[in-house]
């Protein structure tokens, strides 16, 4: 077995049992993930600021035209197109609304104590 002075993890790791999931090494990849969850985010900020400098009326309008000259001749995907950005664009007010409601704010709750006993056992 040679011995590989470029990746100095690599003596560390036990290679009699490859498939021993203590020796796989995953933080070398963990600032890639960080970097792609960054950019993700940083992605939905421009089109939110952009749709918001723009205007969403007329951003809808917009949206709404296209679907008419792109689907002239199938009126199922446009209606199906049209209602799907309806409740997008609809959607932010339904979640506020939905989340004043003291029902699911309870419920809320409970979803978080429970999944911190089974998260952090306590």
């Amino acid at each position: 077995r040679t011995s590989l002075k470029i990746f100095p993890l690599y003596e560390n790791i036990n290679h009699t049992n490859l498939y021993n999931t203590k020796d796989i090494m995953i933080l070398p990849a963990v600032p890639f993930i960080i970097k792609i969850v960054a950019f993700s985010i940083a992605k939905k900020g421009v089109v939110y600021s952009v749709a918001r400098k723009y205007g969403f009326p007329k951003l809808y309008r917009r949206i709404m035209e296209a679907n008419r000259y792109m689907f002239k001749n199938n009126v199922e995907t446009r209606k199906f197109v049209s209602s799907t950005v309806q409740q997008t664009f609809r959607l932010p007010s339904t979640a506020a609304s939905a989340l004043k409601d003291s029902r699911v704010q309870q419920v809320a709750s409970l979803f978080w104590k429970e999944a911190g006993k089974k998260i952090f056992g306590k």
